[in-house]
């Protein structure tokens, strides 16, 4: 059957300021045209081959029967000194841009067939602002593992966030890695959007919109091009239904470049629940609006969170010490070592009594895995909800930032079959944390940067902070600290790098999450370190996550108590302070592998420090020093 090649109008539209319609087709790209291959950028592999494609049409094929070699890269210089280039896995990528327009979703699919050795191949569909600084990025599910294509075509699909307001271009990106061998057929490309939405969601700072007294912030996401709604011309406001039951108009005490907000005293605001609304203006002229409903009273739960994001259980102050299990391992063999221990909770089991029976006689709480149909999901939270070892439920676990409505619509089947607990996502990416928000009620980070390639020890702090401002500041924030080897899980030849973390390793990563926010740790994973450490190593490992869980476990009272701002001149120290029983004490970490020395800021008290290579120090600035535990290296 002939096919027809056709790229829209939508680029043009844009530059027009005309919205086309929902669904628009952005692309479309079936490779019969003659010169379908000139709007791509070639690759090594690639070639467009008569008959290979659906129907014995034109079809792009990639097919490479040898490994390839490692490119020789050379970094950035240091200090100014030349540096010999190093071999880099630099993958083969056939890409095709488009424009895209913001505050839409854009859906991409393609059709595949073939066969390849591994699972190194990937599709994307990556956005970038101006200046082509990549925001962000869209990856086809099911990935185009070893598997797909052995059935004949197969469609591969995805979509992306709402498109910020500086994102102007797009890549639609095929990607295999250098050892990948076999041959694969694409065709049928197709990219579409819906219509533009400037706003979507309207967020509070209370727990699941609910607060009996004190301040609340309001917070509104919002999208608009930059060039077509310059900032100078927007507006935000809210209305709230007051005590008497009349409706009052507040303008935003914020408006920043992509969200505005409000903090109102609950007093303001009706008794019971009452709608809140939110409406952005340009020039007058409203561009959209978003609703929630908040209750201005005191709601009753076994778990919940106060003021300052920290947990609460049975009435008190909780912070979470786990490590993970596995949802599949139902004797947990190795669960006497986790009993009387720093540890106070684990994550990932089943969501199964039996499971959670098994942890309260070790005098542990439970996190379980919920299942991920909620129609399974509602029956699991109901029946469990009332279990004493119940913490929370796992909803989110590196999910992409496409499958938001889907986690949504899970968090509110948990939320009605069990009100008393809360809902926990991990993200690998913190840039996908504001399109997932809704979909959890407590957001954590797994930056793991222990390994080749991985990124600077620094993530272990970044994450969390860069994670907080994707959320805005208004939901409790958790971290999840490598305790796993890379080499357990890809076999890359590099086993001295993607080695388990050493014990000074495991303490940095630890305080920089709590430094860098984290009001909860949990260790990934106690299941791996008992399966997959050497016998030889297996002690040492376990011995050094004890070490460091004991530190913080020791200074939990500390970590529950008052906080107070404090700052650091220096990027490399990742500072937090807090106040207890007449003392303030400032904890600054080092996140670096080099000395590093920086003013400390607190309220005007000001002091210098120098820490060395991976350091942590608690600073006392009034009272006595912190006595030490024996649990702990020195310097802490």
């Amino acid at each position: 059957m002939k096919k027809r090649i056709a790229i829209s109008l939508l680029a043009a539209m844009i530059l027009a300021g005309v919205s086309p319609a929902a669904e628009t087709v952005a692309l479309k790209e079936n490779f019969e045209a003659p010169n379908a291959a000139s709007a791509w950028t070639p690759c090594a592999g690639f070639t467009i081959v008569e008959g290979a494609g659906i129907g014995g049409s034109r079809g792009l094929v990639w097919e490479q029967s040898r490994s390839r070699p490692m490119k020789m890269v050379a970094p950035p210089s240091v200090d100014g000194n030349a540096v010999r280039p190093v071999p880099t896995a630099v993958p083969e990528r056939f890409v095709r841009e488009l424009p895209l327009e913001p505050g839409r979703i854009y859906t991409f699919s393609v059709k595949i067939n073939g066969l390849i050795t591994n699972n190194c191949a990937y599709v994307f569909l990556s956005w970038f602002d101006k200046d082509g600084t990549l925001i962000g990025r869209a990856e086809g599910r099911p990935t185009i593992y070893k598997e797909a294509g052995r059935k004949g075509w197969e469609t591969v699909k995805a979509a992306t966030q709402r498109l910020p307001s500086n994102a102007v271009r797009g890549k639609l990106m095929i990607e295999l890695y250098r050892t990948t061998l076999g041959r694969m057929v694409f065709d049928d490309f197709e990219v579409t959007c819906d219509e533009p939405r400037h706003v979507e969601r309207l967020f509070s700072s209370a727990y699941r919109d609910a607060q009996e007294s004190g301040p609340v912030r309001f917070v509104v996401p919002y999208v608009a091009a930059e060039e077509k709604f310059p900032k100078d011309g927007l507006s935000g406001a809210f209305t709230f239904v007051g005590p008497d039951g009349a409706p009052f108009t507040l303008p935003a005490d914020v408006f920043a470049d992509d969200h505005f907000e409000i903090t109102v005293d609950v007093t303001r605001l009706a008794p019971g629940s009452s709608p809140v609304k939110a409406c952005l203006s340009f020039r007058g002229n409203e561009l959209g609006t978003a609703t929630l409903d908040f209750t201005h009273g005191k709601i009753e739960r076994a778990v919940t969170f106060d003021a300052r994001q920290r947990m609460i259980v049975d009435g008190k102050p909780f912070f979470p010490i786990g490590v993970y299990v596995h949802p599949a391992d139902k004797e947990v063999p190795y669960l006497s070592r986790l009993t009387n221990t720093p540890f106070n909770c684990i994550i990932e089991c089943s969501a199964d009594r039996r499971m959670l029976d098994k942890f309260h006689a070790a005098g542990l709480k439970a996190i379980p895995k919920a299942p991920w149909n909620p129609k399974w999901a509602g029956p699991a939270a109901k029946s469990l909800r009332r279990h004493p070892a119940l913490l929370a439920w796992y909803v989110i676990d590196e999910t992409p930032a496409d499958r938001a409505d889907e986690k949504r619509t899970l968090q509110r089947t948990l939320v009605a079959a069990d009100p008393d607990h809360p809902t926990f996502a991990v993200l690998d990416r913190p840039r996908n944390a504001d399109a997932l928000m809704g979909a959890f009620d407590i957001v954590s980070t797994d930056p793991y940067p222990i390994g080749r390639g991985r990124g600077p020890i620094s993530r272990a702090s970044e994450y969390p902070r860069l994670c907080r401002a994707k959320t805005w500041g208004l939901r409790p924030l958790w971290q999840v600290p490598q305790s796993m080897a890379w080499e357990w899980f890809h076999k890359y030849g590099f086993p001295e790098e993607n080695r388990y973390p050493r014990y000074d390793e495991l303490r940095s990563m630890t305080w920089q999450a709590i430094a860098g926010g984290a009001n909860g740790l949990l260790y990934y994973s106690a299941h791996h370190i008992f399966k997959c450490s050497p016998p030889d190593e297996l002690e040492a490992n376990w011995s050094s996550l004890l070490k460091v869980a004991g530190e913080v476990r020791f200074h939990v009272d500390v970590l529950l108590s008052e906080e107070v701002s404090v700052t650091s001149s220096s990027p490399a120290l990742v500072v937090r302070a807090f106040r207890k029983g007449g003392e303030t004490l400032v904890l600054v970490v080092n996140s670096t592998r080099e000395p590093a020395t920086g003013a400390i800021d607190m309220a005007g008290q000001k002091f210098e420090l120098t820490l060395p290579p991976l350091g942590v120090e608690f600073k006392v600035l009034r009272g006595q020093t912190l006595q030490k535990n024996d649990c702990r290296a020195e310097g802490v």
